[in-house]
């Protein structure tokens, strides 16, 4: 097959993700008025998609023919072989002088080509190096970016067991409703249950799962609302730990979420049938301000009036046993086996009563020196 055009660009294969393949698009984009024809042999074919909506991309084997005005090649230039251009152009797009000192290239890898016309760079340090190692001029073009408008992209949280009454069946109606209206969002949830086939669990698009966390709390403060679709709640904790810090509340409308205070200002409720959800008020969550405070608890009240003796703080001497040895177990806070008969100190009573034998073997690890 013979292609003529008058910009061809050859790349081998186009990734599902990179800065090479950004900057095609971004050409795509900004110069789609232009006769531009991107040259591959292989590549992903949702980027492939991605360019076709503004750009030529065809196809290229050995067998093939080029006919173009300009020929831009960058890494690969096999094409250089299979093509007739009135002017050849390689775009460099790395710090060359820093690739050759750290080793990640030798002066022999550099894509110096005789069948070259011209060299461009896409900034002015890149043309630089290339001067100073190779003493071949380089112009400087910068990279094309044309960003595609959006919406403000959403970070939604949910920290929540997945057995039935959570509402996993409602968490997914949503997923697939802000999917269709196009929502711009990314939805993490923290779960100690997994997707599988056999719990019929399988994340939307824009759905992650996520290692659950015990220190999920120090993390919503980063997110734009937080989620939780449960069928009933007696009280809910996370959604009062998100209020409590500012984060709105995307909830079904259970009783207790109005005894907590939960309202326009600070959540959108949900019917249980997830019925005329609000996309526009849920794509605007992120603008919501409100001052929240949680219900007093009484536990005081409640609990027997008699002070602590559990000391985290005190120590004490300890002498280890043979257990250390005979199981082969390393104690956490030496990083080694502990010597039978050796004495060291153990912080809280805690640790101490975890090695007199409150431990899942019930053996005594330690006697107590003082």
């Amino acid at each position: 097959m013979i292609y003529k055009c008058a910009n061809a660009y050859f790349f081998r294969h186009l990734n599902s993700i990179g800065g090479v393949e950004s900057h095609f698009y971004y050409i795509s984009k900004k110069y789609a008025d232009l006769d531009i024809t991107l040259f591959y042999m292989t590549g992903d074919e949702y980027q492939i998609n991605r360019l076709k909506k503004n750009v030529r991309c065809r196809r290229i084997t050995p067998n093939d023919r080029v006919v173009c005005d300009k020929m831009f090649v960058c890494y690969n230039r096999e094409i250089l072989d299979w093509c007739d251009a009135k002017e050849k152009i390689l775009v460099l797009h790395a710090d060359y002088k820093d690739v050759i000192k750290r080793g990640q290239l030798t002066m022999d890898m550099l894509p110096i080509d005789p069948r070259i016309d011209r060299y461009i760079g896409v900034s002015q340090l890149v043309c630089d190096s290339w001067k100073e190692i190779t003493g071949i001029d380089a112009e400087n073009v910068y990279e094309p970016i044309e960003l595609d408008p959006c919406d403000h992209p959403l970070m939604l949280l949910s920290a929540t067991r997945l057995t039935r009454e959570k509402g996993w069946h409602r968490m997914e109606k949503l997923a697939d409703i802000l999917n269709t209206n196009h929502v711009n969002f990314t939805w993490l949830i923290y779960s100690d249950t997994k997707p599988t086939r056999a719990n019929g669990i399988r994340p939307k698009d824009n759905m992650i799962f996520c290692e659950p966390r015990l220190d999920i709390i120090n993390k919503m403060g980063g997110y734009d609302a937080y989620i939780q679709l449960s069928d009933n709640e007696g009280f809910c904790l996370s959604v009062v730990e998100a209020l409590m810090q500012n984060v709105p509340v995307i909830c079904t409308d259970l009783p207790v979420f109005k005894e907590l205070g939960l309202d326009d200002s600070n959540s959108i409720r949900l019917d249980m049938d997830m019925n005329n959800v609000p996309v526009d008020r849920i794509k605007d969550i992120w603008k919501l301000k409100f001052d929240y405070k949680a219900p007093e608890d009484k536990w005081r009240d409640v609990f027997a009036p008699v002070k602590t003796t559990y000391d985290l703080t005190r120590e004490y001497r300890v002498r280890a046993n043979n257990y250390w040895k005979e199981d082969n177990i390393i104690d956490i806070y030496l990083g080694r086996i502990p010597q039978p008969g050796e004495e060291y100190t153990v912080i809280g009573d805690d640790r101490l009563e975890m090695l007199l034998g409150d431990n899942p073997s019930h053996k005594p690890f330690v006697e107590l020196v003082e």
